[in-house]
């Protein structure tokens, strides 16, 4: 039976959840220190065979593959750090932060003909979706092929791990809420949320200590050489200190905080998880911890984010009181509007997001085609000039028109119509209270302007992830039906 049925979860079977999830993350934290040691220790090519070893035995565990790629995701980047020292170079650790998306490519490839095989119909996501993504993977490796031979093979492969991030989630998403059933996904996003939540009280209330332990200077002095100097724990909490929101009514009035980076070690990428999964806790009536996320959100200062929940809730309520064709002209309004009136003022104070943004619309003016996978992007940082931008960067959509030119507007047109098709499903089902999270996609898809981030695994990736378990959810019972009468037909044929 490839799906089971949608019942109610017992206490007996939640605890057993939790001592699975439990053992799932002590193997988790094995398996990727396995990694990340030979990585440290051996060098390149021990590392990639005992990464693919270990995926290798996950892809035949549903539930193992879902803990250990949140496990990867979250944690990978603290226990590349505790490792840092031991690093040979900077290439070798940037080796070993390919984890999660290994992970994500073996569960989602396994996951793609596992869908293939479910039943089709014009109802149901899975003929839907396994066609988008061919198309998309098919201008991905195209364009990574251009970069790698015209930019750098490893710039083009970073990128290529940033372009198909989102795809992947939604498959992944949606093959595992077919295997396991939302119950359990849901446990092992609370719980992982819970752990994320616990390690930012700690990095807020002993920084220096944390910082200390997982030898987090060395990882950063990796990470921006050639752009600060770090040399100490001090060093690296005198970066990470700033005024409130980077507000200069608050530096002038001495109002700083710790910037924290959380177990990713990304503050921004963090600050999404955080806000994304602070509904998630509301929506499943984990009220105390939501209020946490929410306070270590404010302790990131990211104005990106907060945008974006004030904009998903506001137009949750639009959709809820006045319908959708009113909702439909004031997510469109209120988005045009919120994007014209950024890009205005960010020209004015001369903000690098909005440069970013005109510089990759420039780059797409003078080659519509595109330049291939790792040209421009952050990666350049060291031929910026900020006078005269010509390529994209510090803008997921400026990037991706300098990068994959018309090509842009195939994965937009996609991510577009699969929040529509999971917010139709979602209120069809009488799901109301999660309708915010396809909404939330939608406002991620454009805050993609301002931010590259917005499209990572943390952000648009894991609302992604959130929006495919719902609608697989809404399909089971659809999809059962169908395979219970092909199941009959046969028998009456035979």
């Amino acid at each position: 039976m490839y799906v089971r049925n949608i019942r109610h979860v017992t206490t007996s079977e939640t605890l057993n959840n939790f001592t699975y999830v439990y053992l799932g993350f002590c193997a988790s934290t094995i398996a990727v220190l396995l990694m990340v040691g030979f990585a440290a220790f051996g060098g390149i090519v021990p590392f990639a065979l005992v990464t693919l070893l270990v995926l290798f035995f996950l892809t035949t565990s549903p539930f193992a593959a879902l803990v250990f790629f949140f496990f990867a995701m979250l944690f990978q980047s603290a226990i590349i750090s505790l490792f840092s020292p031991f690093y040979p170079s900077r290439a070798v650790m940037n080796a070993a932060q390919g984890i999660t998306f290994g992970a994500i490519s073996a569960f989602s490839t396994y996951g793609f003909f596992f869908i293939y095989k479910l039943p089709r119909d014009k109802d149901l996501l899975t003929g839907w979706l396994h066609k988008w993504v061919i198309i998309l993977l098919g201008v991905a490796v195209f364009y990574f092929l251009i970069g790698a031979i015209q930019a750098s093979p490893l710039n083009a492969t970073i990128y290529l791990r940033a372009l198909v991030a989102v795809p992947l989630q939604i498959i992944f998403g949606y093959y595992i809420t077919m295997k396991l059933g939302i119950g359990k996904v849901f446990l092992v996003l609370k719980i992982f949320t819970f752990c994320a939540i616990i390690y930012g009280l700690f990095e807020v209330l002993f920084p220096a200590s944390l910082y200390s332990l997982l030898n987090t200077e060395t990882y950063f002095s990796y990470k921006l050489e050639n752009r600060w100097e770090i040399s100490s724990v001090n060093d690296l909490i005198e970066l990470g200190t700033r005024p409130l929101f980077n507000l200069a009514i608050f530096e002038d009035l001495g109002i700083t905080f710790l910037r924290i980076s959380g177990p990713n070690l990304h503050s921004i990428s963090y600050a999404y998880f955080l806000g994304i999964m602070s509904i998630f806790l509301f929506v499943r009536k984990h009220y105390v911890w939501g209020i946490l996320a929410l306070c270590l959100l404010a302790a990131i200062q990211a104005k990106g984010i907060i945008i974006v929940l004030l904009m998903s809730a506001f137009l949750t309520i639009v959709r809820h009181f006045l319908g959708r064709t009113t909702w439909r002209y004031t997510a469109f309004a209120l988005l045009t509007a919120y994007v014209v009136t950024t890009i205005t003022y960010g020209i004015r104070v001369f903000d690098y997001h909005i440069l970013g943004l005109i510089g990759g619309i420039n780059g797409f003016a003078h080659n519509p085609i595109g330049h291939g996978l790792g040209a421009g992007g952050n990666l350049a940082r060291e031929t910026i000039d900020w006078n005269n931008l010509t390529f994209g960067l510090e803008s997921a959509i400026g990037v991706m028109l300098y990068q994959i030119g018309i090509c842009t507007f195939v994965f937009v047109a996609f991510f577009l119509k699969f929040q529509q098709k999971v917010l139709i499903k979602i209120e069809n089902a009488h799901l109301n209270r999660f309708r915010i999270f396809p909404i939330m996609f939608f406002v991620i898809v454009f805050n993609g302007f301002f931010q590259e981030e917005a499209y990572n695994f943390f952000a648009l990736g894991l609302a992604g992830f959130l929006c495919a378990v719902l609608a697989a959810h809404t399909e089971q019972q659809t999809i059962l039906q169908h395979m219970t009468k092909a199941t009959a037909t046969n028998d009456q044929k035979w």
